[in-house]
């Protein structure tokens, strides 16, 4: 997309952050009511989760302007590898975790350029290992992790169980 800036977020971008994750969960409610966490968790995550990602040297924030207003957000992670048999290859991963376009720049190149400034990111610091969970009904950013050569590897299950 012409004009489109990607760049670092930083402690400024608190209400940048505050506004994804509101968007976000407003975007997947109704939709996934099984992993949405309470309302009273959601207003004491907000602040703290977001400081939390700025302020770690493993983990990154992307975001996307164009003409100075915010239209996207991606952020990267650098975690170990859960490994409890020893087959892993590798100690740490890149995972890749919430991201959000604004509708109105959805499917114009904004995901994928977040994408790939975080992929570019994970590389500097030598991860090899990259991950991402993506809803099961979201074939949009699985078509585009699938653009970077991720495959699918697991299926997740879920199920709530009355007592």
């Amino acid at each position: 997309m012409k004009g489109l800036k990607i760049r670092k977020a930083t402690i400024k971008d608190l209400d940048v952050l505050n506004h994804i994750q509101t968007a976000l969960l407003d975007d997947e409610r109704g939709k996934y009511t099984m992993a949405l966490p309470s309302e009273k968790k959601i207003d004491t995550m907000r602040g703290s989760r977001a400081k939390e990602l700025l302020q770690s040297k493993d983990a990154v924030v992307m975001l996307a302007e164009l003409d100075g207003q915010f239209v996207g957000g991606v952020y990267g992670e650098i975690q170990p590898v859960e490994d409890d048999v020893g087959w892993a290859k590798y100690t740490k991963k890149g995972y890749i975790g919430w991201g959000f376009v604004e509708p109105a720049y959805r499917k114009q190149g904004v995901a994928y350029e977040l994408v790939q400034e975080v992929l570019r990111w994970f590389k500097l610091r030598n991860i090899k290992l990259m991950a991402v969970s993506i809803m099961h009904n979201n074939k949009a950013v699985q078509g585009l992790m699938k653009k970077f050569g991720f495959k699918e590897y697991i299926v997740d299950f879920r199920a709530v169980m009355n007592p």
